[in-house]
Formats: structure tokens, C-alpha cells, sequence
């Protein structure tokens, strides 16, 4: 038997074998281009404005990726958001009803471009260690959020982070 009639016989299980092989770089492909191309957002706070007085600060969400997102929620359980407010700031602090408004999953942004932020007045501090009514957050606390977004396909995208209180 010559190596022509083996390259016959063998003709119609390499073509399958081939077929399968071209399938499988398609599907991984694809797969390979949504991890790639698609909306990345963190979150994290940021100092707006410092002056002797009081420290403004904001809750800033980002877009990394290299597609815009859409539908964006941030959600964090409430207890442990109250865990980390100062007692006396539970009842007469008026930032604190927003913040639970806008971790509570209940706000919902509509877009935010690739490379662009947005922001929130998250609350006031006094910038000092000593306790005033206007400050919210215990020092040096922390809780986890979740970030649900969509890209412009409506493919759903969820990440987790923690939020950290300085």
C-alpha cells in the first residue's frame, strides 16, 4: 500500500478532524473577544475637596475597559454598611439615607463611556480624628460591593470589590 492510497482512505476523517478543530477556534475565539472587548468598572473613593474645616469626599465609579457600560448598580448589604457608621451618625447624618439609596442597588446609572468616571458626593468629614456629627464612617473600615453592569450588547457583567474607609 502506498503512501497515495493511505492519503485517500484517510481523506474524510481529516476532513472531519478539520472541520471540528475550525469549529472549536470560532467558539474560543468569540469567547476570547468578549473577555477582551467589554466594560471593566471599579469603584473607590476620593478626597473632592480638603480644606482645614472638612474633608468632601466622593464615591467615584470607572470605567477601564475598552467598551461602554450600561445599567449600572452598585449593591451592598445594608448591615454591614451600618457596621461601619458611627452610631451617631444613624440618625442625623442626611448623607446617610443616599448612600444606602446608591448601595442599596436601587440607582441606576445609564452609561458610563470606556475611560470616563463618574461620581457621587459620598459624605463630609471634619479630616481630623476627632468625632464631629458631620462624620459618617468609622476610621479604617471596609464592606463589600457588588457592581452589576451590562455592555452595549446587553451581555451582564457582576464584580466584587471592597470599599475602604480611610
Amino acid at each position: 500500500m502506498s503512501w497515495i492510497d493511505i492519503a485517500k482512505n484517510t481523506q474524510p476523517l481529516a476532513t472531519i478532524i478539520i472541520a471540528c478543530v475550525a469549529l472549536f477556534n470560532v467558539f474560543t475565539i468569540r469567547e476570547f473577544q468578549k473577555q477582551n472587548h467589554r466594560p471593566i468598572l471599579s469603584i473607590f473613593i476620593r478626597t473632592k475637596k480638603s480644606t482645614n474645616t472638612h474633608d468632601e469626599v466622593e464615591l467615584v465609579v470607572k470605567n477601564s475597559g475598552n467598551l461602554p457600560a450600561t445599567e449600572i448598580r452598585l449593591v451592598a448589604d445594608e448591615q454591614q454598611v451600618l457596621h461601619c457608621v458611627h452610631e451617631s451618625a444613624k440618625d442625623k447624618n442626611p448623607y446617610l439615607d443616599d448612600i444606602l439609596y446608591i448601595l442599596g442597588g436601587k440607582s441606576l446609572n445609564p452609561l458610563i463611556v470606556n475611560g470616563e468616571e463618574d461620581m457621587v458626593e459620598f459624605y463630609r468629614s471634619t479630616g481630623s480624628w476627632a468625632l464631629s456629627e458631620k462624620d459618617i464612617w468609622k476610621r479604617k473600615s471596609s464592606f463589600p460591593v457588588k457592581i452589576c453592569y451590562k455592555d452595549l450588547n446587553k451581555y451582564k457583567y457582576h464584580s466584587r470589590q471592597t470599599l475602604v474607609i480611610d
